[in-house]
């Protein structure tokens, strides 16, 4: 039952618990998680130093816990007795999470509950007595069994503590963060993993069988998981092992966190009413077999020129002796897997039907690797003088496009947001291949203030990204939607309230982040204008703050960065830095003009709600560019007769009143300088109903952008009302 709470009325009202694997106010993903944990790696740490036969350790693991199909092998090295440290303390956590094991038992106990009592396989016989009773102390500070059970995909990351909030507390956290930084390791929020996989199968419509769901970075199941709940919701009926064990397909370089990834799937079959007639050992190994260490870029979809010779799937049917025997093939036998890896090959047990990917794929670069010539005639995007700095995850898009296969392909990834808005060739080419591929595409952005969608912990702009293609295939419709501010306590109402607008094409320029189709009007017209600013303007260039003050006064200064307001400014008052001490070394970008008249007229242009909204739509949020200034949609049009004369004065009054107010803020010991325009509401109005004269858009659209401004600068949710 859940709790009751009470309301203003006095009557009850429900409160639902939220999920420990969500972030909110006060509550950082990283720092519970590492709380969690702590007890469950120090039993690690015990037993992987016990472990001192690493030949007999790995003869014991690869005997209990190694897949029994040739997979092609780890980039991650990990020694055998961390592996089999982590896999015995995983078994014991698996059944203490579902209830199978009560508190006080310990690893012995867990390992004979793991292996149905078979002896003969207690792999905890390799410990000497000391520690492991060692190990069963520290895991007897396990408590919260609902919390390991939701947090279980986090307890079981192996890389430790390392977020930017345990740096701070403690420097030796930083070499696991340097090592996740690097590798590009985010761990998703369950919130938004459940979001992703019930929208992208909702695209899918009616299906009479569910489709198979591959996640090529797996990590340790974060979205294999929400894949199964969602699965689950959508064939209620279904056996949640069955589900599991047949649709649910992973693959990433990490040996642990396949086999994590495994027991996360089996406590949740468990915890789904999964029978305890089988021993707990052959469920895992049957899920095991569905996950492979692999490379996902040396993936090649079903039917591939390389897919010859199907072997045989494994029998699902056989006893736990047979899947508990050494497995020949640890590595793959020569000529199995040369530099490309065909999925059924793989997987020989893939369904014949559609096939959903999905993910988090890492966030670093492609880097030094010998298959690179090989990657380059792969992937379309690629090409055009690419190196190894190329971002990673790029490559996962067209990866996704590669292996969705059947009538019900489709799929879902959650990116960096540079994905919309980086001019990098690179991202050119992902948007061109976008555009070429049919089916429906669907963008929500997500900005990092005031709160961030991977939590506090993790500050970064995202993109979640979802695909689907029917049949007949229609070409290609896009759809997106704002760059959303909000905060940690409208998280859950924010998943309710995103919606997609259709937005016309192409998007290789970028991706237009603009909410409901009077926004996707608005933006078709501008930016199919032939007008520029940097047409009336004489210069654009760059200057340092401490040369602002004695610069001419023909110029309009803007900061190269920008939140709830464009910092844009004439020549300041002389007297405007003296409360400043060091000054910030970042240049500002200055644009210069023929006469004062012109430049107060865009000075009054740039400080907009049009101009702000503009590069709310365009940039990544943060930015603000040379490209994006010399680009604005409004030139000589605006800047001469009648506009330029209104815009001056619009320009003058505003300048009247906030070279009164400079905010000089402080970062890192220097000061820098900025004006904001919020609260001008008359002038702002005015300016905006002279540039939408101009450009001939509806005039309603003066009040969307006063509301979108004031929706930008509080962070404020709201539902639009289309579909």
């Amino acid at each position: 039952m859940e709790p009751l709470g009470s309301v203003g009325d006095g009557m009850p009202s429900v409160v639902r618990r939220v999920p420990l694997g969500v972030p909110r106010r006060g509550h950082v993903l990283t720092t519970v998680s590492d709380a969690y944990r702590r007890p469950v790696r120090a039993a690690v740490e015990v037993i992987e130093e016990a472990l001192v036969e690493e030949d007999e350790v790995d003869r014991v693991r690869c005997s209990c816990f190694r897949r029994c199909l040739p997979e092609p092998g780890a980039w991650v090295v990990r020694p055998a007795s961390e592996l089999l440290g982590w896999t015995l303390v995983a078994a014991w956590l698996t059944g203490f999470a579902t209830g199978r094991i009560a508190r006080g038992a310990g690893i012995g106990d867990g390992v004979r509950w793991f292996f149905g009592g078979a002896r003969e396989l207690d792999a905890a016989g390799l410990l000497p007595e000391r520690a492991l009773a060692r190990a069963d102390e520290m895991l007897a500070d396990c408590e919260d069994v609902r919390g390991y059970l939701e947090l279980l995909p986090y307890v079981l990351d192996p890389h430790g503590p390392g977020s930017r909030l345990s740096v701070r507390r403690d420097g030796e956290t930083r070499r696991a963060r340097d090592r996740k930084r690097a590798e590009g390791v985010y761990y998703t929020p369950a919130d938004v993993a459940d979001f992703m996989i019930r929208r992208c199968l909702e695209g899918l419509g009616e299906m009479d069988v569910p489709p198979a769901i591959l996640d090529p970075a797996c990590g340790t199941a974060v979205f294999l998981r929400a894949a199964l709940a969602a699965l689950k919701s959508r064939w209620p009926d279904e056996d949640t092992g069955g589900l599991a064990e047949g649709y649910l397909f992973g693959t990433d370089i990490d040996p642990w966190a396949l086999d994590a990834a495994a027991f996360v799937l089996l406590a949740d079959c468990l915890s789904g009413g999964g029978s305890d007639e089988v021993p707990p050992a052959s469920s895992w190994h049957r899920l095991r077999l569905n996950l492979a260490c692999v490379d996902a870029l040396r993936l090649d979809p079903p039917g591939s020129a390389l897919d010859w010779d199907r072997p045989e799937a494994p029998d699902r049917e056989r006893g736990i002796g047979a899947r508990l025997a050494p497995a020949p093939c640890v590595a793959a036998e020569p000529g199995v897997f040369d530099e490309r890896v065909p999925l059924s090959r793989l997987f020989p047990q893939l369904p014949d039907g559609g096939l959903v990917v999905v993910g988090n794929p890492p966030y670093s670069s492609v880097g030094e690797r010998g298959d690179y010539d090989g990657l380059s005639k792969t992937f379309s995007i690629l090409r055009s003088r690419s190196g190894p700095a190329s971002e990673v995850y790029p490559l996962f898009v067209e990866q996704m496009v590669r292996l969705a296969a059947g009538d019900c392909a489709a799929g879902t990834l959650v990116l960096p947001m540079s994905l919309a808005s980086n001019v990098g060739r690179q991202f050119v080419n992902t948007r061109s291949l976008i555009d070429k591929t049919p089916g429906t595409w669907r963008f929500a952005f997500f900005d990092r203030e005031p709160h961030a969608l991977f939590g506090e912990d993790v500050k970064t702009r995202n993109a979640i990204v979802i695909w689907h293609r029917e049949r007949p295939e229609r070409g290609t419709a896009i759809e997106s939607g704002p760059l959303r501010k909000w905060r940690a306590d409208d998280r859950a109402a924010m998943f309710g309230t995103i919606r997609f607008t259709p937005v016309a094409g192409p998007i290789q320029s970028g991706i237009p982040k603009v909410d409901g189709p009077l926004q996707a009007h608005a933006f078709e017209s501008l930016a199919g204008r032939w007008e520029r600013l940097d047409h009336a303007c004489s210069q654009i260039g760059r200057l340092p703050l401490q040369r602002v003050l004695t610069h001419q006064e023909k110029a309009v200064f803007v900061g190269a960065t920008a939140y709830n307001f464009l910092n844009v400014f004439l020549k300041p008052p002389a007297k405007a830095l003296d409360a400043a001490r060091d000054l910030s070394t970042h240049s500002l970008h200055v644009l210069r003009f023929a006469t004062r008249e012109d430049a107060v007229a865009a000075f009054a242009l740039l400080s907009s709600r049009l101009a702000y909204w503009w590069w709310h739509s365009t940039q990544d949020g943060f930015h603000v560019t040379a490209r994006f200034l010399a680009g604005l949609p409004f030139g000589t049009d605006a800047l001469s007769g009648a506009p330029r004369a209104a815009l001056a004065a619009c320009g003058e009054r505003i300048w009247s009143r906030t070279r009164a107010a400079p905010i000089i803020s402080m970062n890192r010991g220097r000061s820098s300088l900025a004006y904001s325009p919020n609260g001008l509401g008359e002038e702002r109005t005015e300016i905006d109903r002279i540039l939408i004269g101009l450009a001939g858009l509806e005039t309603n659209f003066v009040a969307e952008l006063h509301r979108f401004t004031a929706r930008a600068v509080r962070a404020e949710l709201h539902a639009v009302a289309n579909p």
